[in-house]
């Protein structure tokens, strides 16, 4: 099921599918010839990576679009003038449209950021979560991965430094305010604004540009 998650003026465009067909179903709705089913039935053997591929390629289709990878594997649009940026998982996949680079990443809220933390986190976002309470801290680290991943696949390139080389505002989740990420690379700076969305209780996405 198509779903439009943000259309604001000058913010990225925001498009979601949310996983409620059977593969059969998603599959009818594709209409693929033989070949490109075989090589579908080749890559993807796992029930769920089968309905997210399925499921990401009902959004393109609903929405016109047409997709691409560079070298780096990174996704562009062949027949459109916008920057796109995709991420999936077995409930949603989503996608944004902008006229400037931009990364999006949905992700279930999951204990499994908290353990993970020190991986991704910088020392100040570390000392910030602890003025946070325990509920909020779940929150905090789960956003802050969505962030980060939405920043990467803006550069669509290695980042060695994870936790260091792509920082965050501190922030308050579900509490509305500017929040920015800051990339420093090779002598290069760049600073994107951060968009929080919620798509269900346990799910949510960031986007990034």
């Amino acid at each position: 099921m198509l779903l439009t998650i943000n259309s604001a003026d000058n913010e990225p465009q925001i498009y979601a599918w949310q996983n409620e067909e059977t593969e059969q179903e998603l599959l009818d709705l594709l209409q693929w010839d033989k070949k490109t089913l075989a090589l579908f039935n080749q890559h993807y053997q796992h029930s769920h990576a089968r309905l997210s591929h399925l499921s990401s390629r009902c959004l393109l289709k609903a929405l016109g679009l047409k997709i691409e990878k560079n070298k780096q594997g990174k996704p562009f649009l062949a027949n459109h003038s916008q920057h796109i940026s995709l991420s999936h998982n077995h409930l949603y996949s989503i996608l944004a449209l902008h006229n400037r680079p931009v990364g999006i990443d949905v992700e279930e809220i999951s204990p499994r950021f908290m353990r993970l933390k020190k991986k991704f986190v910088d020392q100040n976002g570390l000392i910030h979560a602890e003025s946070l309470a325990p509920d909020q801290q779940v929150l905090f680290f789960a956003y802050y991965w969505a962030a980060k991943e939405a920043v990467y696949k803006i550069k669509g390139e290695s980042l060695a430094n994870y936790a260091e080389m792509i920082k965050i505002d501190p922030f308050i989740p579900e509490k509305k305010a500017d929040i920015f990420a800051y990339l420093e690379k090779s002598g290069t700076f760049a600073v994107y604004k951060l968009i929080f969305l919620s798509l269900s209780c346990n799910h949510f996405t960031v986007v990034a540009y």
